[in-house]
């Protein structure tokens, strides 16, 4: 078992979003897996990105939005739902 402290959380902001790097490859001993809290405030967007060597899960847990991907052009996300997100899906 690992224990992050508060201190490890990287912390990344732009415009209306802000990033917790709550667990991955920097503070964890984990390769694969990036866990982050997203605060994305209405009518903001975090930008495209991808993530080489880990993959992603999406959960929202308050909100809806709008998940924009490569290969599924939009999708919906709501509290309702739930996404696994393979490294190989993701767009620049």
């Amino acid at each position: 078992m690992e224990i992050i402290k508060k201190s490890e959380i990287k912390i990344l902001s732009n415009p209306g979003v802000e990033s917790f790097q709550l667990l991955n490859p920097e503070n964890s001993k984990s390769e694969r897996i990036t866990i982050t809290r997203v605060l994305v405030q209405p009518n903001n967007e975090q930008p495209r990105h991808k993530h080489d060597t880990s993959e992603q899960i999406w959960i929202a847990v308050r909100g809806k939005g709008v998940l924009l991907l490569a290969v599924i052009k939009k999708n919906y996300l709501n509290p309702a739902m739930w996404f696994v997100l393979q490294m190989e899906i993701f767009t620049d």
